[in-house]
């Protein structure tokens, strides 16, 4: 009896005893499929760069993490550095460490004229470039296998009793041949680097991707910049215009004369210098800065208009001239405005008198330019795009504030080949 009941309660157990690991499981297996369905990515194939990629995601209400992965690469030669500047929507060049102590091997049985000759192959190959070529990884990765005896040679340091004929080379390619090897076996037949960056649908961010070599810290020719989330192009401004074209008006008004009677005579208004005028422009970008206050120079157009009462001639005309624009908001635009001018009627001039029976004043209307500055401020962006535009690097500095903060890396552990930065201005 006492049997029967103890194996009742323990197979009434069993089922309690498997509920933790069920849950456990449930949560592990909730989670895999949570992350895999977050971290939107993109990814740029680095050896056809020069044609047009779309390289952005689709932007997300709230901030994620996005990441963008580069393949086909050359970490080998080169590191990259992804600087990711996240506006909200309307280095030192280093140099040969030619101060490294030389690696003495004195087991390297090498003849000094030899190893001097090994030194003078590669450094004049592509392994260390010293121009602003990029050289692809499969060009990299021939020449790690035909040079192999002069690289087994060179790493296995100095021969005793023996100068280097350029230390310079010879330090470069016994510090970086090792790593080369190194990176090269741990590298597939297409490598791939991945970085990560914030989005949201409340900034665009400004991409600049670099390449730079290894053992001198130079760009290459092949560096990357677009934009995501935000490109106004072309947009439209609307404000005031401060325009020299006169709109007069001629009236007849009667003052008296020096014989005590009184006489009409011509009276002009509206000759000031300066006309405040009403103005709609379209901006057509055509450069661009997004640093400091983001001054960009664009092209613009648009139609005037003439505020309140307007004299017999057309309150309509047109306006056209460059514009500086700052934060994507203000622009200043100076330029030539086109419009009607009534000018003196026929045989009149300023304080003219006017016979007495006279009729109506008739101005003479005709069309004229007059320089112009407009003061205008951005109300939508007509043409926007997600689409990279990849451009070569100018090689400069980037200028941020704040100093951008490191949100993302990956790469093999003997190669510190990438970065990313972001910042939000």
């Amino acid at each position: 009896m006492n049997k029967s009941t103890v194996g009742a309660d323990c197979r009434a157990a069993e089922p309690h005893l498997f509920m933790p690991y069920i849950v456990i499981m449930a949560v592990v297996l909730t989670t895999t499929v949570a992350a895999s369905q977050s971290s939107p990515g993109t990814t740029i194939d680095w050896a056809a760069r020069t044609t047009g990629q779309q390289a952005c995601v689709s932007p997300s209400a709230t901030t994620t993490v996005a990441t963008l992965k580069l393949v086909n690469a050359n970490p080998i030669l080169y590191t990259y550095d992804l600087n990711v500047k996240s506006y909200a929507i309307p280095g030192d060049d280093g140099a040969i460490l030619t101060s490294l102590p030389p690696t003495k091997g004195g087991a390297n049985p090498l003849s000094c004229q030899d190893f001097n000759a090994a030194v003078r192959r590669i450094w004049s190959s592509s392994l260390f470039p010293k121009d602003r070529r990029s050289v692809p990884l499969e060009e990299t990765q021939s020449l790690l296998q035909s040079e192999s005896r002069d690289i087994d040679a060179v790493t296995a340091g100095i021969p005793d009793q023996c100068t280097a004929d350029d230390p310079a080379a010879a330090n470069a390619e016994i510090q970086y041949l090792p790593l080369y090897n190194e990176t090269a076996k741990q590298l597939s037949s297409s490598s791939s680097i991945t970085f990560s960056y914030s989005e949201d649908n409340k900034h665009y961010n400004d991409f600049s991707l670099t390449e730079r070599t290894r053992f001198s810290n130079k760009k290459t020719d092949a560096s990357l910049h677009w934009r995501c989330g935000f490109d106004d192009v072309l947009t439209l401004s609307v404000g005031t215009l401060l325009t020299t074209l006169q709109y007069r008006t001629y009236s007849s008004q009667s003052v008296p004369t020096s014989s005590g009677g009184t006489q009409n005579e011509l009276v002009v208004s509206g000759t000031g210098s300066w006309t405040p005028i009403g103005v709609a422009l379209l901006n057509y970008k055509l450069l661009d800065t997004n640093t400091g206050p983001q001054f960009s120079l664009s092209a613009s157009a648009g139609p005037t208009f003439k505020l309140g009462s307007a004299p017999s001639v057309s309150p309509i005309g047109w306006f056209t001239g460059l514009s500086v624009s700052a934060w994507h908001r203000l622009f200043l635009s100076p330029g030539y405005q086109v419009g009607q001018f009534a000018d003196y009627p026929p045989g009149f001039a300023s304080g003219s008198v006017i016979p007495a029976g006279f009729g109506a004043l008739t101005p003479r209307e005709r069309w004229t330019t007059r320089f112009a500055i407009g003061v205008t401020f951005q109300t939508n962006s007509l043409t926007k795009s997600n689409a990279s535009t990849p451009t070569s690097s100018s090689g400069g500095k980037s200028n941020t504030t704040p100093k951008p903060t490191t949100v993302g890396a990956a790469a093999p552990s003997s190669q510190p080949s990438a970065a990313a930065s972001s910042t939000h201005q």
